[in-house]
């Protein structure tokens, strides 16, 4: 009996161990339908086409996948300004998040400098992803057109007003043009700040991109994984000793 108790516990032990450590991915799509908001038809779109609307969310939107979550922000000539979304079926795809204030009226992120001068951008704040063992990240983008492009950037700092991203001191993590349009760009550098702040990088101001998804793959700390046998660990002993008692 002793012995069958104590290959149990081990069993729980190192297998609960291994179960928490199975990578897990999250994916955040940032275009949800049936958003309410003040609808507004792009100009780039005809006004009789009702999947073509932007619709404006307030200047921070949360994104929950199994529990974890993202906050998106909206900044507009370094200001918060409401985010929208936007829905329109074509080549380039047209869907994700963008700012409603676009002065392109085409609710996405415009150019506004295209490096760290950059006052129109997307700040997500991914801490909930940060200290989760993560293991890999990626983002896809929508409108990106042959003469356009996008890029990351991760602070630590959040924005409130007057912000470009040298004054948050960002750093660039990773950028890409139109032959990503549509597609999952995994991260060859994996982020380590709290923030990642999206621009258009590619000149005339006409130009904007919008953020369709992100994914992540983490697994948790070591640590946890521990806790969490110990714990069993310890049940197991807890049943033995009552039973021999």
């Amino acid at each position: 009996m002793r012995k069958s108790l104590l290959i149990l516990t081990f069993s729980l032990f190192w297998g609960g161990s291994l179960a928490q450590g199975a990578p897990t991915t999250l994916t955040f799509n940032f275009y949800p339908g049936n958003v309410s908001g003040t609808a507004r038809n792009p100009t780039s779109c005809s006004n009789t086409a009702s999947a073509c609307e932007s619709n404006a969310f307030t200047p921070t939107q949360t994104f929950t996948t199994d529990g974890v979550s993202i906050i998106a922000s909206g900044f507009y000539n370094g200001n918060a300004s409401n985010l929208s979304w936007k829905n329109q079926g074509s080549s380039p795809s047209e869907l994700g998040l963008g700012l409603y204030n676009d002065s392109t009226g085409d609710g996405e992120i415009p150019y506004s400098g295209g490096g760290l001068s950059s006052n129109d951008f997307v700040q997500l704040n991914i801490s909930s992803l940060i200290g989760t063992n993560l293991k890999t990240f990626s983002m896809t983008f929508s409108s990106v057109t042959a003469s356009e492009g996008w890029a990351v950037y991760e602070t630590n700092t959040a924005c409130t007003s007057h912000c470009t991203l040298s004054s948050l001191s960002a750093t660039l993590l990773m950028s890409g043009g139109s032959s990503t349009d549509g597609v999952a760009k995994t991260f060859t550098t994996l982020p380590t700040d709290k923030y990642l702040d999206v621009i258009e990088t590619s000149p005339p101001t006409s130009n904007n991109i919008l953020i369709e998804s992100l994914s992540a793959t983490v697994t948790p700390e070591p640590a946890s994984m521990l806790l969490f046998g110990t714990g069993l660990l310890c049940i197991g002993f807890a049943m033995r000793r009552k039973l021999f008692v």
